[in-house]
C-alpha cells in the first residue's frame, strides 16, 4: 500500500501490449492522496481521455482525477447499494475486483481495480 501522494498520469503503460483503445503516453494530470487500498498502475481508455480533454477545456478540472479521487477513497459513486456492499466485502476478503460508477457532465465512467490491486482502469460506461 502506498503511503505517500500518488502520482496519476493519463496512462502509465498499455494494459496489453498493442491493445486498441488505450493510449501510451500523456502528461501528468494531477495528484491524489494515498489510496485506501491497492490500486496498481492506472490506465485510461481513449474515451476517458477525450472526456478528460473536454472537462479541462470547459471547466479547467479533470473529470478523470475527480473519479479516481473518489474511487481511491472508497466512494463507489452511482452504484446500487448491493454493488457497494460487494466492493466493501471484496476488499476485506481480497477476492473479486472493485468497481465504481460516476455519472458526470462529461459522461458516465467506470473505474475498476483488479482483484489483486495490480492495475486500475478508467473507462466510459459504453467502453466496458
Amino acid at each position: 500500500m502506498e503511503t505517500k501522494t500518488t502520482l496519476i498520469k493519463k496512462v502509465l503503460m498499455m494494459v496489453n501490449e498493442g491493445a486498441e483503445g488505450y493510449r501510451a503516453e500523456f502528461p501528468v494530470i494531477g495528484y491524489v492522496d494515498a489510496p485506501r487500498f491497492e490500486t496498481g498502475k492506472v490506465f485510461y481508455t481513449n474515451g476517458a481521455v477525450a472526456a478528460h480533454d473536454v472537462s479541462m477545456s470547459t471547466r479547467n478540472r479533470s473529470v478523470i482525477l475527480e473519479c479516481l479521487t473518489r474511487h481511491f477513497s472508497k466512494d463507489w459513486g452511482d452504484l446500487c447499494p448491493e454493488d457497494k456492499r460487494r466492493n466493501d466485502s471484496d476488499l476485506e476478503t481480497g477476492e473479486g475486483h472493485v468497481i465504481s460508477r460516476y455519472n458526470t457532465r462529461e459522461g458516465d465512467f467506470y473505474v475498476e481495480t483488479e482483484w489483486d490491486g495490480s492495475y486500475t482502469t478508467v473507462m466510459l460506461v459504453e467502453e466496458r
